[in-house]
């Protein structure tokens, strides 16, 4: 299994025929995969995200997206078999 070492992720949304003019995070879902990921891989990850014009830009860890999340170092799970 290969593990790509992910140290970012940008996220901008656009309206069908319209920019944006308010940033767009991650969903729940997202976020707890993005977790997920950055337990295994052991790398800080960095959420960008922007309007279409880039006019608002906000920079976050996943940390600060998911505060008192879990992953599945959490719950016992040997992440070193993902790592090889």
């Amino acid at each position: 299994m290969e593990m790509r070492q992910f140290k970012a992720i940008a996220i901008i949304t656009k309206g069908k025929d319209f920019d944006t003019e308010q940033i767009s995070g991650p969903c729940g879902s997202c976020r707890q995969m993005l977790y997920e990921l950055f337990q295994i891989s052991g790398q800080k990850l960095d959420v960008i995200m922007s309007t279409t014009r880039k006019d608002k830009i906000i920079v976050a860890t996943i940390e600060d997206l998911l505060p008192l999340a879990f992953g599945p170092r959490d719950v016992g799970v040997d992440i070193e078999r993902f790592r090889s």
